[in-house]
């Protein structure tokens, strides 16, 4: 019953976690193809673990904030679920899309993972030093090798939000 009295609330916020998670990737995917175009220098090499956690930083202040703050507002707080759980689950969204749409184009090409794994490899180089397990790193999706900083990025934009996502729709 408690569902069923939420269930407008909660298939808003279903829908922006995987929208959010759509979008996330897709620029993620862009901005890192246009990195890789000319090889990855070592200031993008040492940029790329964070940039997918930057662009799910920004994309789920985006959603939580302006559209979640449109849909309760929408829904002139009737039924509404409370921020901290809409939030939750934008997030919990945002972070299996994200994760799923990569390991599906890693299935399809992992050039990738492999690009990036080698010029970890020749920045150690450079500086006389080895890397165990590179080969092993190597063969993880992109969005597996950087889960942790994109995670960490993630629930700190999850945090920010609850300060701004109001049940009844007004921003502040």
């Amino acid at each position: 019953m408690l569902i069923k009295q939420f269930k407008k609330s909660i298939e808003d916020s279903v829908m922006k976690g995987i929208f959010s998670g759509l979008f996330t990737f897709s620029i993620s995917f862009s901005f890192i193809e246009y990195l890789r175009a000319d090889g990855f220098s070592i200031i993008e090499a040492s940029f790329l673990p964070i940039l997918p956690g930057i662009i799910t930083f920004i994309c789920i202040l985006f959603f939580n904030t302006f559209l979640l703050n449109r849909s309760n507002k929408f829904l002139e707080n009737k039924n509404t679920l409370k921020p901290y759980l809409s939030i939750l689950i934008v997030l919990f969204f945002n972070i299996i899309i994200y994760l799923t749409i990569d390991i599906i184009m890693f299935n399809f090409d992992d050039s990738l993972p492999k690009d990036f794994a080698a010029s970890l490899l020749k920045i150690a180089e450079n500086n006389n030093e080895s890397l165990d397990g590179i080969i092993e790193f190597s063969e993880l999706p992109f969005s597996i090798q950087n889960l942790i900083a994109t995670f960490i990025f993630a629930f700190i934009a999850s945090v920010i939000s609850l300060f701004f996502v109001k049940k009844n729709g007004n921003l502040i």
